[in-house]
């Protein structure tokens, strides 16, 4: 499933995302670096980059990084964040738009966003502004529905609470739909254990960084967030929740991959 016009669907929860998502193991870069050398003469898109939170983990290389993304709110996060980060670029652009020039990127990246695209389009774009032999890794961190008493609950919460929610849009979407974007065996794949400790505060703003959550300032917002603090209470040890989740990866050389 492709969202009609999501650009919009996180203009008010930007504080929530840069503050509570979660963040990415730097072992990823390892991993890209079997196909590419990742160093200040790297040139790197980064799509859909939200507010920031891959690309600042790949500023750390040193490369050139350009965070392409559509939603000004998103935007602004990062630019505030990484404005003093000299190798960072912010674009205003989206997936299949860009403004990037021909065959001015060695390595496009994807974190948390590919279900957002329109396939076709970005696929496009994306051949369109790599190099020759480019290479491209798509990334997300995958919330556990089950292996802990805690993250059963939290399903069944967003279940309950949530009508927009569907985890077979928003969690399995990436990979089990990956072969309508690029041919999945022609990558490789990677994962790694990447859970999420959350305070109260964490949860909360964890939860209402959801595209699907409602809004901070809906007025049912507070019934809600007491049944999620009565999980927190429930779950909690010394103060913290643990939520389960996996960073998977597919990265490799973007034409290899093509249909």
């Amino acid at each position: 499933m492709q969202h009609k016009d999501p650009t919009g669907r996180f203009s008010d929860r930007a504080n929530f995302y840069a503050a509570n998502r979660p963040k990415y193991p730097p072992v990823l870069l390892d991993k890209i670096q079997e196909f590419l050398h990742l160093g200040p003469r790297t040139r790197i898109a980064d799509l859909g980059s939200g507010t920031g939170i891959f690309t600042r983990l790949l500023l750390g290389t040193g490369a050139r990084v350009y965070g392409i993304e559509p939603n000004e709110q998103m935007r602004v996060q990062a630019e505030s964040a990484l404005a003093s980060v000299p190798n960072f670029t912010s674009v205003a652009g989206r997936a299949e738009a860009t403004t990037m020039p021909d065959g001015s990127i060695d390595l496009v990246t994807v974190a948390q966003a590919l279900h957002w695209f329109k396939f076709n389009e970005a696929r496009a774009e994306i051949g369109r502004i790599l190099v020759p032999g480019g290479c491209i890794a798509v990334v997300w961190n995958k919330r556990l529905r089950e292996g802990s008493l805690f993250n059963k609950a939290y399903e069944r919460f967003l279940q309950e609470t949530c009508p927009e929610y569907n985890p077979s849009e928003f969690m399995e979407y990436a990979e089990d739909r990956f072969n309508d974007f690029l041919n999945q065996s022609a990558l490789r794949s990677f994962s790694v254990p990447n859970d999420q400790e959350l305070d109260w505060n964490g949860l909360q703003g964890r939860f209402l960084s959801a595209s699907y959550a409602p809004r901070a300032d809906k007025r049912d917002i507070a019934q809600v967030l007491a049944r999620l603090r009565k999980i927190f209470d429930e779950h909690q040890v010394k103060g913290v929740v643990t939520m389960l989740t996996t960073t998977r990866m597919f990265y490799g050389r973007f034409e290899s991959a093509l249909q």
